[in-house]
């Protein structure tokens, strides 16, 4: 069971579960052996699409986005020695994050931030960080991949949605940026906001200092013009050399040198 200090017992952690029943689980993932959160997206299947490691021993790590605390869970049962947990919830409890963690004796730090505060919270670089279901969201995109890419000292992994489904077919293979709005991709979902072509993506990667390699795309019902259409997909990104645009000048002000040094 990883790194935690303690052991429960699956009575323990379905009684848990039973004085969670207030929170929006989000992510289904194993607390015990054989118990598991009551819904939400398989994030062990999330871990292996975007061919994260299982064997984390020693390593450091960031979840951006963490929401419940899964990825983070699941990288200390992977070996990892310092998970770094974050989310724009004030409260970790009301993820249910918090409650998980002193169950297990988990040594997950949680700090509320988003995205874009990465540099500015001065958290360093972490041999892993992991960003699941985040970038759809971003009203600016390249800077909160910009974060990633600077706190990133081995392998970055992204899961995100993309968009050659949503376009017309003789562009899908181009560098096209879907707007999503109105909300089509998810009419429920009003944060939604850039999609990229998988072609785009690499490329916006490429920018931002990383070297792309695609894992794997795969589908489901969400989203109006989605359904049944592979429109989810998992990159891994290696850190190369930083950007050259981040010492031009005209970019102070607006992306400020200090930010993308250690």
């Amino acid at each position: 069971m990883g790194n935690y200090t303690k052991m429960p017992t699956a009575t323990e952690a379905q009684n848990l579960l039973a004085s969670l029943s207030n929170i929006r689980f989000y992510q289904r993932f194993e607390i015990v052996p054989g118990v598991f959160t009551p819904s939400g997206v398989d994030s062990e299947l999330m871990l292996e699409a975007a061919q994260v490691p299982h064997d984390m021993t020693g390593k450091t790590v960031l979840d951006v986005g963490c929401f419940n605390g899964a990825v983070g869970f699941l990288s200390e049962r992977r070996g990892a020695s310092r998970v770094v947990c974050i989310d724009v919830e004030p409260d970790p409890r009301t993820l249910g994050l918090a409650q998980i963690r002193d169950f297990l004796g988990s040594k997950i730090e949680y700090l509320c931030c988003n995205i874009y505060d990465i540099t500015l919270k001065q958290l360093g670089k972490f041999d892993y960080v992991i960003c699941f279901g985040v970038l759809y969201h971003l009203r600016h995109l390249l800077l909160g991949i910009d974060m990633l890419y600077q706190a990133t000292r081995e392998a970055c992994f992204i899961e995100t949605a993309f968009c050659d489904n949503l376009v017309p077919s003789q562009v899908k293979d181009q560098n096209v940026i879907f707007f999503d709005y109105p909300h089509l991709y998810n009419p429920a979902d009003h944060s939604n906001w850039f999609l990229p072509t998988l072609k785009a993506y690499a490329h916006i990667l490429e920018n931002c200092g990383f070297r792309v390699e695609l894992c794997k795309v795969w589908g489901d019902e969400k989203g109006e013009l989605a359904q049944g259409k592979p429109h989810r997909c998992a990159f891994r990104c290696t850190p190369l050399s930083a950007p050259k645009w981040i010492e031009q000048g005209s970019y102070e002000g607006l992306y400020p040198a200090e930010r993308f040094r250690d």
